[in-house]
């Protein structure tokens, strides 16, 4: 089974799908899709199904709405892992140079 996520409109055997909807294809099945006068974009996913409820809600997709109330939740108090820096617009100070500070602490500059 295929999906295919429609940017724009088209049409799948004369049929108009358009923007932010999918349709589901068999392998064996034979499809004229045409874009119109337009051009469009079109996401071609493939894999077999897994028997799992899916539940999803903007960026977050999970199995249940349970699941995504409480990853909403989640990111609410801490972004998921938080922005370390006291301040949104953080930058890094512009007259020290380049580095970078790696898991184990170690911090590394150009030579």
């Amino acid at each position: 089974m295929a999906l295919i996520a429609v940017i724009l409109k088209i049409f799948v055997n004369r049929i108009e799908i358009t923007l932010q909807y999918a349709i589901k294809m068999l392998p064996d099945q034979e499809i004229i899709v045409e874009s119109g006068d337009k051009p469009a974009r079109l996401l071609f996913l493939q894999g077999k199904p897994i028997g799992e409820t899916v539940s999803q809600y903007s960026p977050f997709v999970m199995n249940t709405q349970s699941e995504i109330q409480q990853a909403i939740n989640d990111f609410r108090k801490t972004e998921f892992g938080g922005w370390p820096w006291p301040r949104f617009d953080s930058v890094h100070d512009r007259q020290k140079s380049r580095f970078a500070i790696y898991a184990n602490e170690r911090v590394e500059t150009p030579e």
